[in-house]
Parts: structure tokens; sequence; C-alpha cells
């Protein structure tokens, strides 16, 4: 968990990303140094809707890879991957 001053700067960036954006709401994850995720947010009701606008984003990761690969886009060791199944 970031310290206060963290988590109020990673909530200012979220807000203002749905400012610039024009976006509702706004999901922003970060990785530290030593491996920690933090998840910051603006704008949404419920953790539940904050789990499926990521599930939805898992899958639209997920696609690009598959398209990258498909492409030989995604590095060699994705091609190796794709090749073994």
């Amino acid at each position: 968990m970031p310290n206060s001053k963290m988590l109020h700067v990673g909530t200012g960036l979220t807000a203002d990303a749905c400012e610039v954006l024009g976006a509702p709401r706004a999901i922003l994850l970060t990785q530290d140094a030593n491996g920690v995720i933090t998840l910051y947010s603006h704008g949404f009701k419920s953790h539940a809707h904050i789990n499926s606008v990521l599930s939805v984003g898992i899958h639209a990761n997920l696609t690009d890879h598959d398209r990258f690969v498909e492409l030989g886009a995604a590095g060699e060791d994705a091609a190796r991957v794709a090749l073994s199944l």
C-alpha cells in the first residue's frame, strides 16, 4: 500500500486523466521497483465495476497480443510459444 502522499498523487493523476480525456472513470495501475502493484481509480462506485472494466481490459490486451503474435511482432518468446501450440 502506498503512503498517503503517493496515494494522493496517484488518485490525483487518475482524476486528471479523466478530465483531460473527457472520461467519466479511469484506472491507473503502477508497479514499483519491488514489484508491488498499486491500483488507483476515479469515478467508480464499486469494486465490482472496477473489476468488470479490468477484465475487459485484460481481454483487449490478450486480443492485441494474439494479433501481434500472428503478425510476428510480439517477439521471439511469443513466436516460440505460438508455434508450440
